[in-house]
């Protein structure tokens, strides 16, 4: 079992105080790293301020890659979302369990389409060619600390199309 999980509430009353913050909490939140052998793997927090007069709750939540998938993320994010729509909506309670679906991952383990897939699978490592070698800045022991930043570019038309040409040859 694990510890009951306690969200963190915190009040900020000044509006500049509060803006100055959310930044700054998203920036922190955003680069967390959780040790892998400790629970939680995942965090939220609430913090609750003024803008415009008016209080406002800013739900921060983060998940480690570990303990989720794409699917699960927009589940949950889906769900959170019709509870911020509809205080009163009800969701869907759930009619399997984890070990529903351990048990059912194991039985298809024994399956003969599993065991076909696997061995085709296989099979075809031998044939699959080695990974890109991409340019590094640096190598890889060299990273003492990681950190994540979103980058965004626009790519003129003459690039993406050279881009496109040589996907396409891959």
């Amino acid at each position: 079992t694990v510890p009951y999980y306690t969200i963190s509430i915190l009040n900020i009353d000044d509006v500049q105080s509060s803006q100055k913050y959310l930044i700054k909490r998203r920036e922190q939140l955003s680069h967390q790293i959780r040790p892998a052998d400790q629970w939680p793997l995942f965090d939220f927090q609430i913090t609750r301020f003024i803008s415009d007069d008016d209080y406002k709750i800013r739900l921060h939540f983060g998940f480690d890659a570990l303990i989720v998938d794409f699917w699960s993320t927009n589940l949950v994010l889906h769900e959170l979302n019709q509870l911020y729509s509809n205080l009163n909506v009800i969701l869907v309670e759930l009619k399997l369990s984890y070990r529903d679906y351990i048990l059912a991952e194991q039985q298809w383990k024994h399956t003969t389409i599993y065991s076909n897939d696997r061995q085709y699978w296989i099979s075809r490592l031998k044939s699959f060619p080695s990974g890109p070698n991409l340019p590094l800045q640096c190598l890889p022991n060299e990273i003492h600390v990681q950190r994540h930043c979103n980058t965004r570019t626009v790519l003129d038309q003459s690039l993406w199309q050279k881009l496109r040409e040589r996907i396409t040859d891959h």
